[in-house]
């Protein structure tokens, strides 16, 4: 490596389960320069305990005033990323794990691609309570300019989570951090997308990022399907700003898909109704609001 960077690792925290198995991963990097900023969103669970467990003064704790993950998870990504001092900059969930060549990898293709402010790894996903090979990402390109991103992020050839990418520090902050969602839900996608207008994107397809699904996981939350409609709307509108009416039919269908699954795996007719108020005319008009009201638990027995 041609400089010992410092490099700030944000680990946004409000579930105790795996908490220590995620720092663990941090600290076991091959690469040391490390300021690992953990912030806790003021959760109910014991948090402090396993922090203070590790006597390590790369550690860096703080604990916010409130909650900001009931607004949107995102709050707390960005509160890690402002207290970060480093050159460069990852954010690890609380609940993921880092294989320990993770960081060197990341700078060997920052130094390599000087242009380039994003880069990102493969992943594999495991089961939280077997822990058993749930999936593992395919091989993508190793560099794709924002422009060919934008078009594969469109068509939906591009799922991530966001413990998979590495930033400039100094690029991401002039770009006003990650993208805030309600619940958090689209971010990733919606931050990632921003940070790769300037310079593209450079990936390794080394699978060096353990996610785990889980139940307690928002995306797989229920309890959460209205925010995630209103996000999955804001989102597929930004979408289409960008893309200048080139893939609008593929937004559209992406977008009713997306509410379709939100609608069909609500768990309240209360909730049912939100969301088809909150859906525009021109996904579902007014007779097929009514349809699906009249099929109500129809579409919840197809479930």
């Amino acid at each position: 490596m041609k400089k010992n960077y410092l490099v700030s690792i944000g680990i946004p925290v409000y579930k105790a389960l795996y908490l220590k198995e995620t720092i663990q991963s941090v600290l076991n990097q091959d690469y040391k320069n490390l300021e690992i900023i953990i912030v806790n969103d003021k959760s109910p669970e014991d948090i402090d305990s396993i922090v203070l467990s590790f006597n390590d003064k790369r550690i860096y704790y703080y604990i916010n005033n409130e909650n900001l993950g009931k607004k949107s998870i995102v709050l707390n990504w960005n509160k890690c990323l402002s207290y970060a001092k480093g050159d460069f900059f990852t954010l690890i969930c609380d609940d993921d794990i880092m294989k320990e060549n993770f960081i060197s990898t990341m700078i060997e293709l920052a130094e390599k691609n000087p242009s380039c402010n994003v880069f990102s790894c493969g992943r594999i996903i495991i089961n939280s309570v077997t822990h058993s090979l749930v999936g593992k990402t395919k091989e993508l390109p190793t560099y794709e300019s924002y422009d060919t991103y934008l078009e594969e992020t469109i068509k939906g050839n591009r799922k991530h989570t966001i413990s998979e990418f590495f930033y400039r520090t100094e690029y991401i902050k002039k770009k006003k951090g990650y993208k805030v969602y309600p619940v958090g839900y689209y971010a990733d996608d919606a931050s990632v997308l921003n940070f790769t207008s300037d310079g593209g994107i450079v990936r390794t397809n080394k699978r060096l990022i353990i996610f785990r699904k889980s139940a307690i996981n928002i995306s797989s939350n229920p309890t959460y399907n209205v925010q995630k409609a209103k996000a999955g709307i804001i989102y597929y509108k930004w979408l289409s700003s960008l893309n200048r009416g080139k893939y609008d039919k593929i937004i559209k269908n992406r977008l009713e898909y997306d509410l379709y699954e939100y609608l069909s795996n609500t768990l309240s007719i209360i909730d049912f109704m939100k969301i088809l108020y909150i859906t525009p005319t021109i996904i579902w008009s007014i007779p097929r609001k009514i349809y699906y009201i009249l099929n109500f638990y129809k579409i919840k027995r197809l479930q």
